[in-house]
């Protein structure tokens, strides 16, 4: 993807590396010996976007239920790319349960706090889905690629092939 579309996406997302996809989306042709070993864009733009995620999430998830939130949202992401690659509805439903408080937390909750949750939880998400997607469209062969090293995992949302 041009650097051209990417940073008013980034722009309108509120994203703080636009300066950093354009360095790092240089063309083969004008690339400089020290541009050709600057960090990857797909790189550059995972971490934007955790970076974003993980201040919305601030306060409302702790970091071990984030970490599993970005690795839900990469074989998300991971479905949505590679044509290899169904959801097993039913690992989805269990992986992501595991992201919520148990039934008896959250119905203690105020209805304000568990549409809060419930909210953070599905935008950022979306970001984080949306970041992976981003990334993946600078190689989507090799992001596929790597999706399938990865499919041998037990804690995947993935259907078997």
């Amino acid at each position: 993807m041009k650097p051209q579309v990417l940073i008013p996406v980034a722009l309108m997302l509120g994203l703080s590396a636009p300066l950093a996809l354009a360095e790092t989306a240089t063309s083969p042709e004008t690339a400089t010996p020290a541009a050709q070993t600057q960090v990857p864009a797909s790189v550059t733009i995972d971490g934007a976007i955790s970076a974003q995620a993980e201040k919305i999430v601030a306060g409302t998830l702790d970091a071990a239920k984030f970490d599993q939130l970005k690795v839900i949202a990469h074989q998300k992401a991971v479905v949505m790319q590679c044509e290899a690659f169904n959801l097993d509805p039913t690992k989805y439903s269990l992986i992501l349960a595991g992201v919520y408080p148990t039934a008896k937390e959250f119905d203690a909750l105020e209805e304000a706090a568990q549409f809060r949750y419930q909210s953070v939880v599905m935008l950022s998400m979306g970001m984080l889905i949306g970041g992976d997607l981003a990334g993946a469209a600078t190689a989507p062969d090799a992001y596929c690629a790597a999706a399938e090293e990865e499919r041998g995992q037990d804690d995947t949302i993935w259907a078997k092939p």
